[in-house]
């Protein structure tokens, strides 16, 4: 990551934001940090506005209207089916093995769901 702030901004000023698409291992960095320990560990609660039915493994699970969610961000970020050894901090994970460019992945660091401003998307 040095090495890729020393290329482009050199020692005369601190990166910028407008630099972000020049330092994709920083950016990998940055999205390994959120998926390995979230801010927000059991996300934002959501409240559902209608009655729901949530099928998993064949079963249905009946969900009320006004029903407070709390969804465990840690568990979904750190689910085996997605995240090869998901407790090893690894930000090549974020990262094309052949380009070295980010990989395009939703980061559920800071929730998920309609709220645009809650997700990182790239």
């Amino acid at each position: 990551a040095r090495v890729q702030i020393d290329r482009l901004v050199g020692n005369v000023r601190a990166p910028r934001l407008s630099d972000r698409d020049g330092l994709p291992l920083v950016e990998a960095i940055v999205r390994e940090l959120l998926r390995w320990h979230p801010p927000f560990p059991f996300g934002l609660p959501h409240v559902t506005t209608c009655d729901d039915v949530y099928v998993y493994a064949g079963r249905e699970y009946f969900i009320p209207r006004g029903t407070v969610l709390r969804p465990s961000i840690c568990t979904m970020q750190h689910d085996r089916s997605t995240y090869d050894n998901p407790e090893v901090f690894n930000p090549q994970r974020h990262l094309d093995p052949l380009t070295e460019r980010l990989l395009p992945k939703v980061q559920l660091g800071f929730g998920y769901g309609w709220r645009g401003a809650l997700v990182f998307y790239s």
